[in-house]
């Protein structure tokens, strides 16, 4: 779970002069888990899967995940908003995946294996997985390790077997911070306009 702290001292420069109060902290809060939300949601729209195939919607499901956590600080100087897609900090920052369970990594190499586990391929498809060691003949001796099936013509390779990945950063899986600023700070005025006597309601 990833969560994003709207903090009073961290955002000074943008929201100067807007006083700490409870109820502005959960505006806030409320315009970053839609802020977050509108971008996961448009990312889904705009990057379609690399492998074509059917779509997974990742980025969808992130959408769905993030929420604005009840809690307030008690001096209304900050509030949370939590993304808890289980994959999504590993988006954010990249790093090394390993299997948990299984010795390889399945990587997907074709459209019709995105998005499905090798577990479930047979019965999706229609085709038998098998095992191409390239390379060599032993398992300590091949260069690249696939599992493919038959097709009309000879073989496809349907996924790429790895014992571990080091994945990059994704970039732009959170909304550049000048923008996520400008947007707290309009609403932020918008909420302290309502405030003033005979201001709009």
């Amino acid at each position: 779970m990833i969560a994003l702290r709207l903090d009073g001292d961290a955002l000074t420069a943008e929201l100067a002069g807007f006083a700490p109060h409870l109820h502005l902290a959960r505006v806030l809060g409320l315009e970053l888990r839609n802020q977050l939300k509108s971008h996961f949601i448009a990312k889904d729209k705009a990057e379609p899967n690399q492998l074509q195939g059917g779509r997974t919607h990742y980025w969808r499901a992130v959408s769905e995940s993030v929420s604005q956590d009840p809690d307030v600080a008690a001096d209304g100087r900050s509030v949370s908003v939590s993304i808890t897609h289980p994959t999504f900090a590993q988006k954010l920052f990249g790093g090394v995946i390993v299997p948990k369970k299984a010795q390889f990594l399945a990587l997907p190499a074709s459209p019709q294996a995105h998005g499905v586990a090798t577990k479930n391929f047979e019965a999706k498809t229609g085709r038998t997985l098998f095992v191409l060691r390239l390379g060599g003949t032993k398992s300590n001796s091949f260069r690249s390790l696939l599992l493919a099936s038959r097709v009309a013509g000879g073989v496809q390779v349907e996924y790429v077997l790895r014992r571990s990945v080091n994945q990059k950063p994704t970039p732009g899986a959170l909304p550049p911070t000048p923008e996520l600023q400008a947007a707290l700070r309009d609403r932020a005025q918008s909420w302290a306009d309502n405030q003033k006597p005979g201001g709009p309601q």
